[in-house]
């Protein structure tokens, strides 16, 4: 095939799968418009906060199943691979049933009453196992049926989002209750992706294959997370302890505008981490680095969309989109700085994901590991000598740190690759 041919094979695998996140996001970000114009600015901040922490559980789940699973189905042919694919699929959904009980409980540690605390339980759960699919799709070629799963997300929550719209108050447990109902049904095109061999694996065998891939590869991977977390995240849990939701608010409402740009690059690097997993052998390095930077391309594409969008809410016409009760000052630093730490993301974004699809899980912990002091640190002086939103300052300053070290990281990594593939094919 040729390389035109390739490349509108590419862009065509990326206008389809940004169809079905871009309506996952938009129909999100409408529902989110929906509580910005009629939720006071402390009870945004109490949503968004859990909004978060559902984040950082399925982000437990992608670095303790959804990764590993990416990078054993792409050697279907190893027989090693297929039992340890069958021992993480097994597992998974015990996982998001702890992830549940988990949720429960922060959801009434914070205050929600017991009726919206079981909503968003079962919210969690079916985000994560919608997620989880999404991976093994991805990894299995269903392109079709992912796509498929976005759209009827889409649609559950465009409707139920427009019947909302129809109520003068917004409700948490009506508002998280949209949101379970968009993951169940988007799960149903999803549930034929579970293998076959789901229940031919007994829960002690799967527990030992699983030890393996914990030390491997899993361990690293959430190691990883929690140092990623760490430096995505910091700010929020350090404002909300010590200046509360009120302090909080500003910064949860900026976060609005970056999200479906975030959105968009989480759906590329699902989609590319499979793709790269199967271009990582030595013949197909040229189309590998074509492929990192057509992912690059895009995800600065995406970065500018959304540098657009902050300027038309924070400048053009803010009272659209933010009533008179928050600080138009506060809402662009904040904004600026999300877009900010967007752009950082993107520049080292391809390189983390062909990270994953080697599974070099050691080396791409170890740069996040540097970056979470930076954000740590910085968040707890900003947030006593400054106000909230600059916070965000420290965000950038690890995102920056992590990235710098991740790309050297990658680039150790394929300089001793690309030797080992020279040695093996030389003459003896």
């Amino acid at each position: 095939m040729s390389r035109p041919n390739h490349r509108l094979g590419d862009l065509a695998r990326y206008g389809a799968a940004l169809a079905g996140t871009a309506g996952s996001s938009g129909a999100q970000f409408l529902l989110t418009l929906a509580l910005l114009g009629r939720m006071p600015p402390a009870d945004f901040a109490r949503y968004s906060f859990l909004m978060i922490v559902s984040q950082l559980v399925w982000g437990l789940g992608g670095a303790l199943f959804s990764a590993p699973l990416a990078s054993l189905l792409a050697h279907p042919d190893s027989a090693r691979a297929q039992v340890s694919s069958q021992a993480v699929v097994r597992l998974q959904p015990l996982f998001a049933l702890a992830c549940a009980v988990l949720s429960l409980t922060v959801a009434l540690l914070i205050g929600a009453g017991l009726a919206e605390s079981l909503v968003y339980a079962v919210l969690v759960a079916a985000g994560g196992i919608r997620q989880f699919l999404r991976v093994a799709g991805y990894s299995e070629g269903r392109q079709a049926r992912i796509v498929g799963s976005d759209l009827l997300y889409t649609a559950c929550v465009l409707g139920l989002t427009a019947a909302l719209a129809l109520r003068h108050r917004q409700d948490l447990y009506l508002v998280l209750g949209i949101l379970t109902a968009g993951h169940l049904i988007g799960l149903l095109p999803l549930l034929r992706l579970l293998p076959r061999a789901l229940a031919q694996v007994p829960t002690r065998a799967s527990l030992g294959e699983y030890r393996r891939i914990w030390r491997e590869s899993a361990a690293w991977s959430l190691i990883g997370l929690i140092a990623t977390e760490t430096t995505g995240n910091a700010h929020s849990y350090i404002v909300t302890a010590i200046a509360g939701p009120g302090g909080f608010a500003a910064v949860a409402a900026s976060t609005v505008l970056s999200k479906p740009g975030t959105v968009a690059l989480n759906a590329l690097s699902e989609l590319e981490r499979a793709r790269m997993a199967r271009l990582c052998g030595p013949g197909d390095r040229a189309r590998l680095i074509a492929t990192r930077r057509l992912f690059r391309a895009v995800a600065l594409a995406a970065w500018l969309a959304t540098a657009g969008l902050t300027w038309a809410a924070l400048h053009g016409w803010p009272r659209l989109l933010f009533h008179d009760q928050y600080d138009l000052h506060a809402l662009r630093v904040a904004g600026w700085l999300w877009t900010a730490a967007m752009l950082i993301r993107c520049l080292y974004l391809p390189e983390a994901v062909e990270m994953q699809a080697r599974g070099a899980f050691s080396e791409l912990a170890w740069p996040r590991i540097l970056g979470a002091p930076v954000s740590l640190a910085g968040s707890l002086l900003l947030v006593l000598m400054a106000p909230p939103e600059w916070t965000i300052v420290a965000i950038c300053l690890g995102e920056g740190l992590s990235a710098l070290a991740l790309l050297r990281a990658h680039a150790r990594l394929t300089s001793r690759q690309g030797c080992e593939t020279e040695r093996q094919g030389a003459p003896a």
